[in-house]
């Protein structure tokens, strides 16, 4: 099995401290920004004004469950004295 480095390409740390080949391609804010865009224009364009609602919606009821999965949104309970 051919490794990275054999086949010419470095490995790179990502923003979690994994690695990464180079090349591989990865989503960021802004990719992810242009297809919630788009999933938003075509869902107004041919279902109308509550298409276009419900997309958004639930497209951010997927980003705050994926945010908890993630780790990167931590749900903490007070607690009363």
């Amino acid at each position: 099995m051919a490794t990275a480095a054999s086949r010419g390409h470095r490995d790179h740390r990502d923003h979690r401290g994994g690695t990464r080949e180079m090349g591989e391609w990865t989503m960021n804010i802004a990719t992810t920004g242009l297809a919630a865009g788009m999933a938003l224009g075509f869902a107004g364009y041919f279902g109308g004004f509550g298409a276009f609602v419900l997309v958004l919606v639930l497209g951010a009821v997927g980003l705050i469950v994926g945010l908890f999965l993630q780790g990167d949104l931590g749900v903490r309970t007070r607690r009363r004295r």
